[in-house]
């Protein structure tokens, strides 16, 4: 897709491959894309057996949200850490627990320092209705030497949060909580906008609002079988047990 065309039109890299390509045409040096290439595979193999609610690979769902910070002009750090950002949180390191000191020097030997500091910092963020809206009330002032850092973060998060309400996920959930992501997400424009972050903030407001007057019956008619009805964070491990028939599945097969 063209640079110049509004971002909230824009298709995002949902593959490896796509990625590269749009770090090619923003013209990233060979350092920047070797560290990228690097990211991927460590997600490749501490995060391929997760899968999201709605049966899409739980890589996708990470190369796109470093697809939106990319096309929102972030920097090379901050998109790469998007990439990454839940290597320390939900990565499988083979020891049944989260990433430990020495999984995290493995990684602060290949990314290098500073995306490992966003990603450890990450991972302990706060990130909630009560925490989103001080953030929109006082951006980054209270960072006191660290302004930066907590920007790059919450750029992340707010991708995050873009990428998951993408294609209408939410309406596949509970009212509750599809009611508090919206909230959530409605709050992430309005950082963004705070922290003149115009591109973010226009593609968080564009999902926003595909959710007016939309209704979680005018899907269930669609017949696809391309959706889960669990939360669009739901994580599925092969082996588990078989996850639950999608929606529309059930609902065939109820008819029949």
């Amino acid at each position: 897709m063209s640079s110049t065309e509004p971002i909230a039109r824009r298709r995002f890299a949902q593959s490896n491959i796509q990625l590269y390509e749009e770090t090619r045409l923003a013209r990233w040096s060979e350092q920047d894309r070797k560290r990228l290439g690097q990211c991927y595979e460590l997600i490749q193999s501490h995060l391929s057996a997760r899968y999201r609610g709605d049966g899409r690979p739980f890589l996708e769902h990470l190369v796109r949200t470093a697809s939106i910070l990319l096309s929102s002009g972030e920097s090379p750090v901050t998109v790469t850490a998007g990439l990454g950002h839940a290597l320390y949180s939900h990565g499988d390191f083979c020891t049944g627990e989260k990433a430990g000191d020495a999984e995290k020097r493995m990684v602060r030997d290949i990314l290098g320092g500073q995306v490992h500091e966003l990603l450890d910092v990450y991972a302990v963020f706060a990130w909630n209705e009560r925490s989103a809206a001080e953030f929109k009330r006082e951006g980054c002032v209270n960072a006191p030497g660290r302004p930066a850092l907590l920007e790059a973060i919450l750029a992340i998060r707010i991708a995050n949060e873009i990428e998951e309400a993408m294609d209408k996920a939410l309406l596949y959930v509970g009212d509750h909580m599809r009611n508090g992501s919206l909230r959530l997400l409605k709050l992430s424009s309005e950082i963004a906008a705070r922290l003149d972050k115009r591109a973010l903030g226009e593609l968080a407001q564009s999902v926003f609002d595909q959710y007016d007057g939309a209704q979680s019956d005018d899907l269930a008619g669609e017949k696809t079988l391309s959706y889960l009805l669990l939360p669009p964070s739901a994580i599925v491990q092969p082996g588990a047990g078989a996850p639950p028939l999608p929606l529309a599945a059930r609902q065939q097969l109820s008819e029949s």
